[in-house]
């Protein structure tokens, strides 16, 4: 009997001890590291070293944590859509402007810009030359069946290339597996794969720069306004997303577009060379 009651005895303190574990292990107190601002953005901002740059300058004026999804413009937008983001930092102006019109962002505000490059291999055997449009070059492009490698995603990489070929009056998808080839993937894994295929490739100027497996591969330097790459914050719809961080997406947002935050995007360089730029 004695041991009986011992061993009850034993048997209560042992499930107190677990049940004092398991409200340990999941009771959820408000932690330091749980106050942090979810960002959903691109890949160029993370290939390009920018958001590695950018997140301490902002921590030396305020110490939430940034935490960031770098999956291409229209993967941002969806997650967005789903609630799993307080930020983004996008560059797809027609899309930023239907994902407000639909309720799901709040506000929209121009950021930084640069360019688009045209990356060639050595032999350019399209022939594309300094004075022409971007346009002609992707004309000579699907013309002469030189290979070209497209991200074929939702980027706004993509979206912008997409749209050079509706001038053209080219639809390249016709010819997909033969000339006009389709990686899937984020912008610095596709130079890799330009660069093997010795294919030409459209891709931001920030990540090229910052890419360093460039071979023979080189930027043909055209001018052309079809190049401009903006990049915008859009806020999250809180009536959309009720657990949406919106003062520390503000805190953020208004950070960027301060002085500070300006001065310090205008400040990021690789070898010497500016990747983005501000407006005036």
């Amino acid at each position: 009997m004695c041991m009986t009651l011992v061993k009850k005895k034993y048997l209560k303190k042992a499930i107190s001890y677990i049940i004092l574990l398991s409200i340990f292990f999941n009771h959820k107190t408000p932690l330091a590291s749980e106050n942090f601002l979810l960002l959903q953005t691109t890949t160029s901002l993370r290939d390009s070293g920018f958001l590695e740059y950018i997140i301490p300058k902002f921590n030396e004026f305020n110490h939430t944590q940034i935490r960031y999804v770098a999956a291409g413009t229209g993967k941002a937008l969806t997650n967005a859509k789903n609630c799993d983001a307080d930020l983004l930092i996008v560059h797809s102006k027609p899309d930023e402007i239907e994902f407000i019109n639909n309720n799901y962002g709040k506000t929209r505000k121009t950021l930084m810009y640069n360019n688009f490059v045209l990356v060639a291999p050595k032999s350019n055997p399209a022939n594309i030359f300094l004075n022409d449009d971007i346009i002609v070059a992707f004309t000579k492009i699907a013309n002469t069946k030189s290979k070209f490698l497209t991200r074929s995603d939702s980027s706004g990489t993509y979206k912008a290339e997409t749209k050079i070929w509706e001038m053209t009056g080219i639809n390249p998808i016709l010819s997909s597996g033969d000339w006009y080839l389709e990686s899937g993937l984020g912008m610095g894994f596709t130079l890799n794969i330009a660069i093997n295929l010795d294919a030409y490739v459209l891709s931001d100027n920030a990540t090229w720069l910052q890419f360093n497996n460039k071979y023979n591969h080189h930027v043909i330097p055209i001018k052309d306004t079809h190049l401009l790459n903006i990049y915008s914050i859009v806020t999250i719809n809180h009536q959309k997303c009720p657990n949406t961080k919106k003062d520390l997406a503000n805190i953020f947002s208004n950070w960027l577009l301060s002085e500070d935050g300006q001065d310090a995007i205008n400040a990021f360089t690789v070898q010497d060379q500016q990747l983005f730029y501000t407006f005036e």
